[in-house]
């Protein structure tokens, strides 16, 4: 894992209305241990599995990140967290401090459902947040949290190291600053999928595909509406 983060300025204007996408690369994923009869994914009960115990998800190179959108104030409006393939919108409340639950998204796959927390906690202003144990997905609040129903899978994640990200940037401000070329790659940042489960669209692989790169994501939030 890289002690830098790199963050970009996808607009930047004289007043702060502007988006930010941090980003942090983490060069082995962990996958997580599922139950299997045959190629069937069957739950766990009472901690026993009446069939055989197989790690799914494995793979090389993962990109996290999460984005936050200025609308005309010091402090963000609004927060994205990227969570797997889904992915989780908070708005900023000024009173509390607090990012608080707006919606949440299914980016692709069929199976994953998270149930993210209702709020964010805040320190300074900078929203606090916790990198699963493994997998490194980013979640706002610590504890184990499912993301996929059947079969049941869960991030677990807690008070750690804590990492000061914006104490180490490299900023790159999109259309502005040359970027470096490593970042233009267009292929994938890890190794492709295989020995899939039923169909390679369910998502359950032992060994999941690496990552597109950072430019070829689209946007959380759209240049023409900074808010929710």
């Amino acid at each position: 894992m890289s002690d830098t983060v790199n963050a970009f300025y996808t607009k930047v204007e004289p007043n702060p209305h502007f988006h930010v996408v941090y980003w942090m690369f983490f060069p082995y994923n962990e996958g997580k241990e599922i139950c299997l009869i045959g190629k069937v994914p069957t739950p766990i009960l009472f901690g026993s599995c009446i069939g055989q115990r197989k790690i799914m998800g494995n793979h090389v190179g993962d990109w996290e990140h999460m984005s936050l959108s200025f609308n005309g104030n010091a402090y963000p409006d609004t927060m994205h967290l990227s969570v797997h393939d889904a992915g989780v919108y908070y708005k900023y409340d000024v009173k509390s401090k607090l990012f608080k639950y707006v919606k949440q998204v299914t980016k692709k796959g069929i199976l994953q459902r998270p149930k993210f927390p209702k709020t964010t906690k805040t320190q300074n202003y900078h929203p606090i947040l916790f990198s699963a144990k493994g997998s490194h997905g980013l979640w706002s609040a610590p504890g184990d949290h499912y993301f996929v129903k059947v079969p049941r899978l869960s991030d677990e994640n807690g008070y750690g190291t804590v990492w000061e990200t914006w104490r180490n940037l490299k900023i790159y401000y999109l259309g502005i600053t040359t970027v470096p070329s490593w970042m233009k790659y267009k292929g994938k940042w890890g190794n492709p999928q295989s020995n899939c489960l039923i169909s390679k669209k369910l998502g359950l692989c032992e060994v999941s595909d690496g990552p597109t790169g950072i430019l070829e994501r689209s946007n959380d939030f759209n240049c023409s509406h900074h808010s929710l």
